[in-house]
């Protein structure tokens, strides 16, 4: 069977300030593909679906972003990306889900944090595998190349630096704590059985530990009937967690699969862009090896890394600096680039690697977001920045 890439999507989660979020999705929600967030007051995503090729994602991706923060900025409020929401969300009740009831921790947690996400529909079963199992090994790669949260909300006239490049990664790793380590780590797989294997084990993982109270569970919520298009259900009891309630930073999506895409991955590991351009470079990283393992193969590609959390955490730390089993990511970024930009050439897109090549070497030479973030706070904005002065940059930032 050839292998082939189809499909290709992006969701961004961007932050929203001087702005509701429901004010936002009731003007733009027919003209955009937005939805609300677990923080139904600061965060929206804007989801690009099943674009043909990396050109079309890109395109879409650029257009509508820049019409949302048009939108958003023309009801007086601001637009911006980032790894982490600049606000106060004490006071606001996460949007109960099934996963954020099972673990009031785990729901408060997500109320801060946003993301880029990039799923891949493939053609051969045997194909979606190799990428998967790739792809969870380069997680510190692509966490390195995207790190946009330095800084935290501290309160309404100061923001505070947490020594880290990604403090949305770290924040996983204290919020996502009582959880199982198999609800987090995203395990080798052979096959599709084995897939459903692991989720079978963890949900009943899961259903003894809200059994015997040893999650911070909040049962009312858990437990309530609920009513949408004429059906009701509870989040409590199930028989297996769906597909996008597990926390892996790549993961299986069968509920999206269909005649034609017979197997499907959603990536989860990068912090939300500052800039679309890095945005887009993202999905060129990530779209373009695929283009180039779906007619290479990933056997001769030497990875050194298994993506594990004490992996994401040097990262966290150090950025494309950090040094892995001997290795330097920075070099890493370097090699992985290159073979994306051949992937990317191969599928015809000459002008996208043209591009991406560019944009690698801006990075390379200038640093993530994270540096670029920091780089603006100390020339002359850092002692006792309000966070609406940071909000400002990154919403500038975003429409630059």
């Amino acid at each position: 069977m050839t292998r082939q890439i189809l499909k290709v999507s992006n969701e961004l989660e961007l932050g929203l300030s001087g702005v509701n979020a429901r004010e936002v999705l009731g003007r733009v929600g027919r003209r955009l593909d937005v939805t609300g967030e677990v923080n139904p007051r600061d965060c929206l995503e804007l989801r690009v679906s099943m674009a043909s090729n990396l050109i079309e994602l890109n395109e879409r991706l650029r257009k509508d972003t820049s019409q949302l923060s048009d939108e958003v900025h023309g009801m007086g409020g601001k637009l911006y990306g980032g790894g982490l929401i600049l606000a106060d969300t004490s006071s606001i009740d996460p949007i109960w889900h099934r996963t954020t009831a099972l673990s009031e921790k785990c729901g408060r947690g997500f109320l801060n944090v946003m993301s880029q996400q990039i799923t891949i529909g493939i053609n051969n079963e045997y194909l979606g595998l190799e990428l998967y199992n790739f792809y969870r090994r380069i997680n510190p790669i692509i966490l390195a190349m995207s790190a946009s949260s330095p800084y935290e909300y501290k309160n309404p006239s100061q923001i505070n630096d947490t020594g880290h490049q990604s403090s949305r990664i770290a924040g996983y790793m204290n919020f996502l704590s009582c959880f199982p380590k198999d609800m987090i780590e995203a395990p080798y797989l052979m096959s599709k059985t084995g897939y459903w294997s692991v989720i079978e084990a963890l949900s009943t993982e899961i259903k003894d530990m809200v059994a015997r109270r040893e999650l911070d569970s909040n049962l009312i919520e858990l437990t309530r009937i609920r009513s949408e298009n004429g059906r009701t259900y509870s989040h409590w009891p199930f028989e297996n967690l769906d597909p996008h309630q597990i926390f892996w930073f790549v993961r299986p999506r069968p509920d999206f699969e269909n005649e034609a895409n017979r197997f499907v991955i959603e990536l989860r590991i990068p912090d939300a862009p500052i800039r679309i351009d890095n945005a887009q470079m993202i999905n060129q990283f990530v779209v373009g090896l695929a283009y180039y393992i779906a007619r290479n193969g990933s056997q001769s590609m030497n990875i050194p890394f298994e993506g594990s959390y004490p992996e994401l955490l040097e990262v966290n730390m150090h950025g494309m600096n950090a040094e892995i089993n001997g290795f330097k990511v920075y070099n890493m970024i370097e090699y992985l680039s290159d073979c994306a930009i051949s992937g990317i050439r191969e599928e015809g897109q000459g002008e996208e690697a043209r591009i991406f090549a560019r944009r690698v070497s801006d990075l390379l030479n200038g640093g993530n977001d994270s540096n670029r973030i920091r780089s603006f706070m100390n020339s002359g904005h850092k002692e006792n920045a309000a966070p609406e002065k940071l909000i400002t940059y990154l919403a500038e930032e975003l429409r630059s």
